[in-house]
């Protein structure tokens, strides 16, 4: 199953990965899950995402994580449950749940509550 997954999805993770039920990965497309990655419940990847360890230490994503096309989680840091991780982004520090980040390295935009007329009004 592991060859399968890896040649004909394109998505490359450990023979044994950590990863919660529901998981979607949208569309084919290159995602990397590295082996000591822990991923929780329905978490929602799109083709480029990449999730790896650096000598921080391994990164963890909690439930209902959404990340898009290209983002990258890095280093030994908790990603919080209900967090949108923009396209292209870069993370790098962790967050708290229901956030969305975006950019390199990708800061908190606003609350997943919140509208984006509401953050700049506010901002």
């Amino acid at each position: 199953m592991f060859l399968w997954v890896r040649a004909h999805l394109s998505v490359e993770m450990a023979r044994s990965p950590d990863i919660g039920s529901g998981s979607r990965v949208d569309h084919l497309g290159c995602v990397v899950f590295e082996s000591q990655v822990e991923v929780g419940r329905n978490p929602r990847v799109k083709p480029g995402v990449v999730i790896w360890p650096t000598d921080s230490g391994c990164p963890m994503i909690d439930d209902d994580v959404e990340a898009g096309v290209g983002a990258k989680v890095l280093a030994g840091l908790r990603v919080g449950s209900n967090m949108i991780i923009g396209a292209q982004s870069v993370e790098m520090r962790g967050a708290p749940g229901s956030t969305v980040v975006a950019g390199v390295p990708a800061p908190v935009l606003r609350s997943r509550g919140q509208s984006e007329r509401e953050c700049h009004e506010e901002g």
